[in-house]
């Protein structure tokens, strides 16, 4: 159950909220929420406007991302520099690898992650293209730092 969801259900139990959409007044903004009901009136779906990501910055050590998150800095996709985005008002460093198998086996200094992460003020979201089980996309992210 995700945010929407949980909102939904939030407020249509603790208050006398019955319309299909609510307005969330956050420091990112204003965010829309709309509810989608099915023929007995229950909610069978809903669906949030998502704030536009921003590419704020970007990083170029991959030999420190490496070690801190216990890969090799062959097992990254090094091509491009590596990428802070900001969806709102958190900052992630999206950091791909080859093979899907590689989130799975990392094994992060989580002190090493701390200290570096909040020094840059993003929490790392690493992924691979090619999803396991038959995704399109295998991740990990580590927050908050």
């Amino acid at each position: 159950m995700g945010h929407p969801r949980s909102i939904e259900t939030m407020s249509r139990e603790q208050s006398d909220i019955s319309r299909n959409n609510i307005h969330l007044n956050l420091k990112a903004g204003n965010i829309k929420i709309n509810f989608d009901n099915d023929h007995t009136g229950q909610v069978s779906s809903t669906w949030m406007d998502q704030i536009i990501p921003k590419i704020v910055d970007e990083y170029h050590n991959y030999d420190r991302i490496a070690e801190i998150l216990g890969i090799e800095s062959s097992d990254m996709i090094t091509e491009k520099p590596l990428l802070i985005i900001s969806p709102a008002t958190l900052r992630f460093l999206f950091v791909p690898v080859k093979e899907p198998e590689i989130v799975g086996r990392m094994q992060p200094d989580l002190n090493e992650m701390a200290n570096e992460f909040r020094k840059l003020n993003v929490n790392p979201y690493v992924f691979s293209l090619g999803g396991l089980d038959d995704g399109d996309i295998h991740a990990r992210m580590f927050a908050p730092l």
